[in-house]
């Protein structure tokens, strides 16, 4: 008798219910970005009176030109590199000395150290 995936029978209900879902994460996923991405190409009188529901009445890159003609753009985005390295080294080696400590069995609050994390 063969085992393995090929040789189970397809379950349409559970395969539905599957990709469903996955549909459903996808889409409540990408809501949010596609809602910032095109009230940011919008008109301002459009975004001030609030006629933006999703899909914007016209094109506007004007904002786009006034943010990247402004000087102090790439000092923005060095800020904002330097204040994400320096958080995920905090949090890469705070993970290794959790990861040391709860490595040792003789650690006496280990389990309570383990319960705090999980919870």
């Amino acid at each position: 008798m063969p085992t393995g995936r090929a040789s189970r029978a397809r379950e349409p209900l559970t395969d539905t219910v599957v990709y469903g879902g996955a549909l459903a994460a996808f889409a409540v996923t990408l809501a949010p970005f596609l809602y910032v991405a095109f009230r940011s190409i919008s008109t301002p009188e459009a975004l001030f009176y609030n006629q933006v529901i999703f899909f914007p009445d016209a094109v506007y890159l004007d904002s786009y030109r006034l943010f990247l003609s402004n000087g102090q753009v790439l000092r923005y985005y060095a800020n904002t590199i330097v204040i994400v390295a320096a958080g995920t080294a905090c949090n890469v080696v705070l993970a290794f000395i959790t990861a040391f400590v709860l490595s040792r069995r003789d650690y006496l609050l280990r389990n309570y150290l383990m319960a705090f994390i999980v919870i």
